[in-house]
């Protein structure tokens, strides 16, 4: 299968994500509870690893090095959730969500330092049209001014996430698909037991939220985060065969997704999700979207 076609799968899922993110902070996760989130979105690493562990049980071996490195990287990737839940309790998925286009920013330069990675020509150029894209995608459709604090947070997150999935492949390359992804993932679950010790905040924020919708979080979070596994993993193997950079600007579409299911949300499930249907900023979103959609043209 082509490399494009697989990678194209986890921006759609990522998506879905991002509006169940939005649907958990709004519903169970209300006054500043980012903490307890990203403590649930961390212990999925806890479930993953037997699962590895019966796909490979040769993947509890690897070199020490790459497994503080990797450990320290999967950290890193739940520390990126707690500025993205914070910018997206500030604003709009159909905001928040195309600012992820600087990543492909970082990546570049990052897969080049990291990895000797280069892009041809054409290829840069189709990536500065996604991020383009992404960006009139992203600015208020009547002042044509990006918010500075959502800026910042976005900033923030997505350089964690671009180290991240840069420091995946150097790993990967070196040791295996599997055993990169054992270790990341014992990385995510060492996070959330370092913030529910450690931050007092965040503890109670958890086990407020136990109490009280002990049911529903936990199995629509459990969900949620499922849906980000696969996606991550999908995306961590496309980044094999090609350079990482290219994977990440196919993620580029993701505003395109947010787009669509929050029209579809907003016309059909009002009381779950609720964006602006006006009709100039339906224009500038399609306008967007455009340029975004010739850029993965002329990437493939």
């Amino acid at each position: 299968m082509n490399w494009f076609f697989v990678a194209l799968i986890a921006p759609i899922l990522f998506s879905v994500s991002n509006y169940i993110d939005k649907f958990l902070l709004s519903r169970y996760f209300k006054k500043g509870a980012v903490g307890a989130l990203t403590i649930f979105s961390s212990a999925i690493g806890a479930f993953i690893l037997p699962t590895i562990y019966l796909i490979q049980p040769s993947a509890v071996k690897i070199n020490p090095t790459f497994a503080v490195i990797i450990i320290s990287s999967g950290f890193l990737y739940i520390i990126s959730l707690i500025p993205y839940l914070k910018a997206l309790e500030k604003d709009d998925s159909s905001v928040v969500v195309p600012l992820f286009q600087l990543i492909p920013v970082f990546i570049y330069f990052l897969g080049y330092i990291l990895l000797g990675e280069t892009l041809s020509l054409r290829q840069i150029l189709a990536s500065l049209l996604v991020i383009s894209g992404a960006f009139i995608l992203s600015l208020e459709h009547k002042s044509g001014k990006i918010k500075k604090e959502v800026l910042g947070l976005m900033v923030l997150s997505c350089f964690l996430v671009s180290f991240n999935i840069v420091i995946f492949k150097v790993v990967a390359i070196n040791e295996d698909f599997w055993t990169t992804s054992f270790w990341e993932y014992s990385g995510f679950a060492l996070c959330g037991i370092l913030l529910l010790v450690f931050i007092k905040s965040y503890r109670k924020q958890f086990f407020s939220m136990i109490r009280k919708s002990a049911g529903a979080v936990i199995s629509i979070n459990f969900f949620n985060e499922a849906i980000n596994i696969v996606a991550k993993i999908i995306m961590n193997f496309a980044a094999l065969f090609v350079p990482v950079v290219l994977v990440s600007v196919i993620g580029g579409l993701q505003p395109f997704f947010i787009f669509v299911f929050g029209i579809l949300l907003s016309v059909f499930f009002p009381g779950f999700i609720k964006e602006n249907l006006e009709r100039k900023y339906l224009i500038q979103k399609l306008a967007a979207i455009i340029i975004m959609f010739a850029g993965t043209a002329i990437l493939i």
